[in-house]
């Protein structure tokens, strides 16, 4: 998982702790039937990976 996301293992631990993911602890993993997974998956991981410009800009009151 680092070495295809280009980051540490120590990075990958660090997220999945922060999200509260345990993946070493399913016994099973369910992949999608839908033809388009792949696709959508790579837009969602390209959106963490590379943001767009003020995406976290804040809210303004």
């Amino acid at each position: 998982m680092a070495e295809a996301a280009g980051i540490s293992a120590t990075s990958v631990r660090r997220i999945w702790k922060a999200h509260g993911l345990k993946p070493h602890l399913e016994k099973t993993f369910k992949v999608s039937r839908d033809p388009k997974f792949v696709e959508k998956l790579e837009d969602i991981v390209g959106l963490y990976l590379t943001p767009p410009e003020h995406a976290l800009g804040g809210c303004r009151t």
